[in-house]
């Protein structure tokens, strides 16, 4: 059987605390260590030891230490200058290394996450009136340290769309673990917005519900289909099958003397008469087909999970 092999990273942080003066200020060196280790079943877990990739990071000129994603972001703070140092686990190197450089500069980084670290670039500098003014930029790159982007304000943060990365009003494909990201030829009016962000897709389509209706996607992001099931619908649930089609299932209520129902509920004394609902949505086809089904459908279990951004089912 082949084995699979998984990153795992544990971190150890060892403090060393320092005899200092009663005018000094204390300081820790952490040190972050990962651990190996193998276990049973043919699952190889595969880690490594930070400290042996970074040989020209001293652990103990760092005041703080942080993990985000795939970047271990290290930070000094010597004479009130600053040193950032991002290292991707993934690629095993440092990916951005950014110092303050003099007086009149300073940086920090703003944010990271979905594959994208935020800096920001303070400056001042003397105008013609010989005023001293700042000037502030943001700069955007990848988890591999290609600069994606500058402006003058700060980015809304970037989101996770299917299996593409939004920000700045572009769509970027994941092309490695290690987070590279690869701008994709998408036109601005196909780029969805962050109210789509909690978009079902498969190898084919992406699927936005919204209330009753459900919009369907290509991979171009062209909204190929919409779908809006009955006003007199109740208890709808959208199923997405293998082929890309969808099933909705649904309820109505009839007369309580008819005859022509598939279940029924008593409450408080008073009979409620069911009717099932089907409906089968096809945007390969742009169409909708009822169907004539005398049984409820509580689940379907695809041969493959489509995905949402944050669970499988």
């Amino acid at each position: 059987m082949k084995k699979t092999k998984f990153m795992t990273l544990i971190v150890t942080v060892l403090l060393f605390s320092i005899l200092l003066t009663s005018c000094s200020a204390n300081k820790a060196a952490k040190v972050f260590k990962t651990l190996y280790n193998e276990v049973e079943d043919d699952i190889e877990y595969e880690a490594y030891n930070i400290s042996e990739h970074i040989a020209d990071i001293d652990a103990s000129k760092y005041t703080n230490v942080d993990i985000k994603d795939n970047i271990v972001l290290f930070i000094a703070e010597n004479d009130g200058k600053t040193n950032y140092i991002c290292y991707n686990i993934y690629s095993q190197s440092v990916v951005l290394n950014l110092n303050d450089t003099d007086i009149s500069y300073s940086l920090s980084i703003d944010n990271i996450n979905n594959n994208v670290i935020t800096v920001r670039e303070t400056s001042s500098y003397t105008n013609s009136y010989n005023s001293v003014r700042t000037k502030t930029e943001y700069v955007a790159y990848d988890f591999m340290g290609n600069e994606l982007a500058r402006a003058s304000s700060k980015f809304t943060d970037a989101f996770k769309f299917g299996d593409l990365v939004i920000f700045n009003g572009s769509a970027y494909k994941v092309v490695d673990e290690a987070g590279k990201l690869e701008k994709t030829e998408h036109k601005p009016y196909q780029i969805p917005t962050r109210s789509m962000s909690t978009s079902i897709y498969n190898d084919e389509y992406y699927y936005i519900e919204s209330l009753r209706t459900i919009s369907i996607y290509n991979k171009d992001l062209v909204n190929v289909y919409t779908y809006s099931a009955p006003s007199y619908i109740s208890n709808y649930s959208f199923f997405f099958l293998n082929d890309g089609k969808v099933l909705m299932r649904g309820t109505y209520t009839v007369e309580g003397d008819t005859k022509d129902f598939d279940y029924y509920i008593v409450s408080n004394n008073q009979t409620v008469k069911y009717k099932l609902y089907y409906e089968l949505i096809d945007p390969e086809k742009c169409s909708t087909k009822k169907l004539d089904l005398d049984f409820y459908i509580s689940s379907i279990t695809s041969a493959y999970s489509c995905k949402s951004n944050e669970d499988e089912f």
